[in-house]
């Protein structure tokens, strides 16, 4: 298959057309002036003229031939091998920049006998042998891309040296990132011929996913983009290198036994109130007729169960524990003694910080003493009346929820002062500066429920609290209601549960579920936006939202489409009101910030009061106090270095990224309280890693979709794939080559033609004198 490099350069092959077009203008007749010596030039003209015409015609040839071999050279044509798969050769013109993306993420270690990172390295250091000198490499390792970019080398031996070294971690794949930071690093290369090496396990995780946030297929169609948006561009340049995969086959997993999920049955864990701990077990490969979990907390094991497993399937093993006293507190779940194909994953632990009180601050649109004070309002009436009966039964602040009803037009910054979790009920408009108040407390992590009402404008809504996407509302209301009021001879809405495993359901598992078939639903108010982002949990029975979630900034925002003093339906006064709102308000009001669960790779954040020092340089940012007081430990007794800052305006204490999962703990000697004084935190490893899910030549196809890339899996494939007899050829040197000889032949050929014509010239003119 024939390229070329400058597609865009066509219009050059005209330039060829111009002696034609001389030489054709040379052609025209001229008049006719006869004179004394004219028939002698006549004469010899008609002995030459055969010879004459052949010499113009060879003479329009060279030029012509020398302008098109210019014009095709500058368009950049050469060979170009097609086919992408294994063992397929890649042609090279020039010297190589080479950017060696190798995949040390947790899979690498499996199997226990030979990791894969081991198989990994031996295609690297095939490839590196491909490479001559004057070739530029640079190596980038998942586990260093937060690390200073180092410029190419040009030091084969200090490359190899840098795979040789590379060990498996426990963080996730991220191909995605991987690739966006390979494609980077050509800007620092020189070198034309640019391949893009991607060395992994043959596993499929961080090709599926590997964003914080889920679902990686945004970021893979960016990539994507970035390699084959410059489809004219010369394979194998900076805006379109050649893309060169390097897997072994994945070995099949024989034996693995790994703590798949550690889960609570609440998001807020209250003191003194028993609490379901859900370990989730996978047994891979065989089966483990007589496995055993244990339950750790803060290092002790307090339950342990045992269970059977059979092949490739998974089990549950539940266990119950009550918290005693607030604060923090960590929990793992432990496989003891696994001798299994990965060990990475026979852990798994959560940070859980336990409760006396979760603030809640009911807003109402309709307030029974909305003129007496922000704190007075009692009984079931009002927006919210029923809410908080559901939220606090007793009235008594016994229970774990602290509701606070207050009328919408005292909600400003001062209200939401240590509150967890905000309901707006039925609010017809807010201030702008309790709007911006608003927004504030979702993007610090607050969490907030929006029901609709009798009063609430759509108008109004979409103007001030979407604009446009831009505000706290989850979505769009359409300026109409969908339904009107219906009469009682008319068949009521159902809500139905979309999301089953949303924190707002839990309560609603198996039978539990029939008490929605209770619920109806006359009026509601329906969206005019439902994107991807928005996540639905309760939908009607015909197609409409009930109940809607979406996030903002690291806060959360909640929709209820209808209204929760019963004007619009009667789910305040079923069984399955008191579950719902409960279950939903601890889900908006349990986020703790900075985070206390991480993902490995990720740095712990701890807020102490602990203040920068103003007076020195940035990288001194510390105060004694915090050094000396707060220190941070691992799992293994390790001391993890701090270092101040700020988080969300706060003084904070920062450490570097966790790079092995487990607890790690902060603790504040500085505490009044022994039990308040450790903090702790966890990092976890990827679920996906301990997929081991070998990846297949359709899943590579779907990702490379658009891409010219080539695959290897065995040393001596790479080998043939780089110095097979088969290379690519380009053709613009050999051009320029043919039109300096052609323009040296012209320059010749004139100059022989000069002396012909002069020596005829004199020999006709001695004729004519004599």
């Amino acid at each position: 298959m024939i390229t070329f490099a400058q597609p865009g350069l066509w219009w050059l092959l005209a330039a060829a057309a111009v002696p034609v077009l001389i030489h054709l203008a040379h052609r025209r007749r001229y008049h006719r002036q006869e004179w004394g010596a004219m028939r002698y030039l006549r004469l010899s003209h008609e002995r030459h003229r055969v010879r004459l015409r052949v010499e113009r015609l060879v003479l329009l040839a060279v030029r012509t031939l020398c302008l098109l071999a210019l014009a095709l050279a500058a368009l950049g044509p050469q060979v170009q091998l097609a086919g992408n798969g294994e063992g397929t050769q890649l042609a090279r013109r020039g010297r190589t920049a080479a950017v060696l993306l190798i995949d040390d993420s947790a899979s690498t270690a499996a199997p226990q006998t030979e990791p894969a990172l081991v198989r990994a390295q031996a295609l690297a250091m095939a490839y590196l042998n491909t490479l001559e000198a004057g070739d530029e490499v640079s190596v980038l390792a998942l586990s260093q891309l937060d690390a200073p970019v180092a410029e190419p080398l040009v030091d084969r031996d200090a490359a190899r040296r840098q795979v040789q070294v590379l060990t498996p971690t426990a963080l996730a794949s991220d191909w995605p990132r991987l690739v966006s930071a390979g494609l980077d690093q050509f800007g620092r290369h020189r070198n034309p011929q640019c391949e893009l090496v991607l060395i992994a396990d043959g596993r499929a995780d961080g090709f599926e996913t590997g964003d914080n946030h889920g679902s990686n297929d945004h970021a893979w169609e960016s990539v994507r983009r970035r390699l084959s948006s410059h489809a004219e561009a010369t394979a194998g340049s900076a805006a379109r290198p050649q893309v060169l995969v390097l897997a072994p086959v994945a070995a099949p997993v024989q034996r693995n036994l790994s703590i798949h999920a550690l889960s609570l049955s609440r998001t807020v864990v209250a003191v003194g109130a028993p609490i379901a701990i859900r370990v989730t077990l996978a047994a891979t490969g065989v089966a483990f007729p007589t496995a055993s979990v244990q339950l750790r907390i803060d290092g002790r094991v307090v339950a342990e169960q045992a269970i059977a497993l059979r092949a490739n399937a998974t089990q549950d093993a539940v266990f119950t524990h009550v918290f005693a006293q607030s604060g923090s507190y960590l929990l793992e779940a432990v496989l003891p003694g696994g001798r299994d194909d990965f060990p990475a994953d026979d852990r798994r632990a959560v940070a859980v910080q336990a409760e006396t009180d979760l603030p809640v601050l009911l807003v109402e649109g309709v307030s029974p003493q909305a003129s007496d004070g922000v704190d007075g309002a009692r009984g079931l009436d009002g927006s919210l009346g029923l809410m908080a009966a559901a939220l606090d039964p007793g009235g008594d602040a016994r229970d774990i929820f602290r509701p606070r009803r207050l009328p919408f037009t005292a909600l400003d910054d001062a209200a939401l002062a240590g509150v967890r979790a905000v309901v707006l009920g039925d609010v017809p408009a807010l201030e702008p500066a309790a709007v911006t108040a608003l927004e504030r407390f979702v993007v610090a992590g607050g969490g907030v429920l929006v029901a609709l009402g009798p009063h609430c404008d759509p108008a109004t809504c979409n103007r001030a609290w979407w604009r446009g996407g831009d505000g706290f509302l989850p979505a769009r209301l359409q300026t109409t209601p969908e339904h009107a009021e219906r009469d009682a001879t008319t068949r009521a809405l159902r809500p139905v549960p979309v999301t089953p495993g949303h924190p707002a359901l839990a309560a609603f598992v198996g039978d539990a579920n029939a008490a929605w078939h209770d619920v109806d639903v006359r009026r509601y108010l329906a969206l005019d936006s439902d994107d991807d982002v928005l996540l639905r949990v309760l939908r009607l029975d015909d197609g409409g939202t009930l109940l809607a979630e979406r996030a903002r900034g690291r806060g959360r925002v909640a929709l209820f489409t209808s209204d929760l003093a019963g004007a619009w339906n009667d789910l305040p006064y079923r069984e399955a009101f008191v579950p719902l709102v409960r279950a939903l308000v601890a889900h908006l009001g349990a986020t703790v910030l900075p985070p206390r669960n991480l993902r490995v790779g990720e740095p712990l954040v701890w807020l102490g009061g602990v203040a920068p020092d103003q007076n020195t340089d940035a990288g001194k940012n510390r105060s004694p106090s915090a050094l000396g007081e707060v220190r941070c430990e691992s799992g293994d007794g390790t001391v993890l270095p701090l270092q101040a800052g700020v988080y969300e305006g706060r003084p904070a204490l920062f450490s570097g990224a966790l790079m092995q999962p487990g607890g790690f703990c902060v603790i504040n000697g500085s505490a009044v309280d022994d039990h308040h004084r450790r903090s702790w935190y966890a990092a976890t490893l990827d679920v996906r890693e301990t997929a081991l899910t070998p990846w297949t030549d359709s899943d590579l196809a779907t990702l490379f979709a658009g891409c010219a890339w080539r695959r290897a899996s065995t040393p001596g494939q790479v080998a043939d794939m780089l110095h097979g007899a088969d290379v690519g050829y380009a053709w613009w040197p050999s051009l320029l080559a043919v039109a300096i000889m052609a323009f040296f032949a012209e320059s010749v050929w004139l100059w022989t033609l000069e002396r012909r014509w002069a020596q005829q010239l004199a020999a006709t003119t001695e004729a004519a004198r004599a």
